[in-house]
């Protein structure tokens, strides 16, 4: 498949369909070191104001966490389009995926003071450590009809929250992209942040066989 460049307003980010030009680079990460978890199952929801998107997000991360060994179920497989905000809802989701883990995918705006953060502090406890609050708050903002509208870069973001106690237990970035460059695409990030994922130890090889519950 040819590659197709990020480009704004929303609904164009279907390009996530693709494969990059360039090189992808995962510029900041950050892991709970304490039970150092390795999940085998995951289930992915993607947030963006376009139903076709958040298929492209989960999809396209669906594909590459299978190419890693690991059961994975995209989650619009679980989750209405008319419940995509509902935190009520996601829990049922969640539940009936079975999975050991939840990620959490969207691209995100650079904020002025975003070029200045160290790479392991990024994530910032109070807000993000807890999936529900995080997944409400970040639904709610890229949803905005004007958040992509001045963007200068955008970063992938990925989440990845235990099911069970829903705390967070990896989070990653990457490197600044510029919407308006034809060379801009975002597929191999999306296996970056798989791969580091995996290099990282949270997640592991289980078969990649897609949970019954998840549908055909």
């Amino acid at each position: 498949m040819r590659a197709i460049a990020v480009s704004l307003p929303p609904l164009l980010l279907a390009v996530l369909l693709t494969s990059a030009c360039t090189p992808a680079h995962i510029s900041s990460t950050w892991q709970e070191l304490a039970t150092a978890p390795h999940y085998p199952s995951v289930v992915v929801f993607g947030v963006a104001d376009s139903a076709l998107v958040r298929h492209a997000y989960e999809d396209n991360f669906v594909r590459a966490l299978r190419q890693h060994g690991v059961t994975a179920t995209p989650g619009h497989r679980l989750l209405a389009e008319a419940d995509v905000a509902g935190g009520k809802a996601l829990r049922a989701a969640i539940g009936r995926s079975s999975a050991a883990a939840v990620a959490v995918v969207h691209l995100r705006c650079d904020s002025p003071g975003d070029l200045g953060l160290n790479p392991f502090t990024h994530v910032r406890i109070s807000k993000d450590g807890k999936l529900y609050p995080y997944y409400t708050r970040v639904h709610q903002t890229v949803t905005a009809n004007d958040y992509y509208a001045r963007a200068r870069t955008l970063r992938l973001e990925t989440s990845l929250y235990d099911a069970e106690d829903t705390t967070l237990a990896w989070s990653g970035r990457s490197a600044p992209l510029a919407p308006d460059s034809e060379q801009t695409t975002i597929g191999e990030l999306i296996e970056a942040m798989v791969a580091r994922m995996r290099q990282d130890g949270v997640i592991t090889d289980d078969g990649g066989v897609e949970p019954a519950t998840a549908g055909g």
